[in-house]
């Protein structure tokens, strides 16, 4: 996770982009700040044993898993590209990184002291605004958050054509900045 990279290894980094995804601390905060909790229920699920593997192999599970990332923001062609993917055997390790979340300990993850780029989509049904406002908080290096209007989860895969200059823009500032 680039958020803990960026917290524990400071000196090896130049800069740091987070697309989606908030400072682990601001999303435990929005937990039990607002409505993070109920987005996060695919989070829950996951942590049953076998259940999500068969859900997804299956044929109705399948097409549900699609319809759900679809939902998320992601096109259908890619969202069956993904399930194509995991019936191919990643499904597992895809899982397992969920899996593991409860055992990362977010109070163990400092503020960010390098130059940071959070990149959020106000369309984003996995993660809300309340986390995305709240990871400020846990920068304290230079800090520049973009909210992209009505772009989902899935920013890279979707909006490249519009996300990309943000990061080369940010990696040339962060170039000239001093170490």
């Amino acid at each position: 996770m680039c958020w803990a990279a960026a917290a524990s290894a400071p000196e090896r980094l130049l800069s740091m982009t987070s697309l989606s995804t908030p400072h682990p601390k601001a999303l435990l905060r929005s937990l039990v700040s607002s409505s993070q909790v109920l987005r996060s229920w695919h989070m829950f699920v996951i942590q049953i044993p076998r259940l999500p593997e068969m859900a997804i192999t299956s044929g109705a599970g399948g097409s549900a898993f699609v319809r759900l990332l679809v939902r998320t923001g992601l096109s259908e062609e890619r969202a069956t590209e993904y399930l194509d993917r995991q019936r191919s055997g990643v499904v597992g390790p895809s899982l397992n990184w969920y899996r593991a979340a409860p055992f990362n300990h977010p109070h163990r993850i400092d503020d960010i002291r390098v130059p940071t780029l959070y990149v959020y989509g106000t369309g984003d049904v996995a993660l809300g605004r309340r986390a995305a406002d709240l990871t400020a908080r846990y920068v304290t290096g230079p800090y520049r958050f973009e909210a992209l209007d009505g772009v989902g989860h899935w920013i890279p895969e979707e909006h490249a054509e519009v996300v990309t200059p943000i990061v080369l823009q940010h990696l040339g500032t962060s170039a000239h900045l001093p170490a």
